[in-house]
């Protein structure tokens, strides 16, 4: 096994080690790029916190380092990330606002579902994606539950 999965493997024993040992969940959170550095990851960062996840946040420097390492020796740099959510006990997201999940988030949320874990959405855009009365009641109806 390569030094670089070491490492990560080691990172993800010990956050387990650390969360049980004041009795917390795991939790990787899973985002785009683009809210590296925003307003709105460290206030996701600090709800997960507050809920009492030890959080992984992928754009924190030691995990930052590790994928250094981790990029440096292989050539499918995502498996870095996806190895990392599914050590995880739960995987948070944030979608975009649209609704869509973009491509690397994915799979970090795949590969945790693949190894039975967590998946908790951090919501964006409720107003927007609302159903008014009139298609909540069509949407049942469709369902045949009324």
């Amino acid at each position: 096994m390569k030094d670089s999965v070491i490492a990560l493997n080691n990172f993800i024993k010990s956050n387990k080690h650390v969360a049980l040992s004041t009795g917390r969940r795991t939790c990787y959170y899973a985002h785009c790029v683009a809210l590296y550095g925003t307003v709105a990851e460290k206030r996701d960062v600090r709800m997960l916190q507050r809920l009492g996840f030890k959080v992984t946040n992928p754009n924190s420097p030691e995990v930052r380092y590790m994928f250094d390492d981790y990029r440096g020796e292989h050539d499918n740099y995502m498996g870095f990330f996806e190895i990392l959510a599914a050590g995880h006990d739960i995987t948070a997201f944030r979608a975009l606002p649209s609704g869509h999940i973009p491509s690397g988030v994915h799979l970090e949320v795949v590969a945790a579902q693949n190894a039975g874990k967590i998946i908790l959405e951090i919501p964006c855009a409720i107003t927007r994606r609302s159903l008014s009365h009139v298609e909540t009641v069509e949407y049942l109806q469709e369902i045949g539950e009324r």
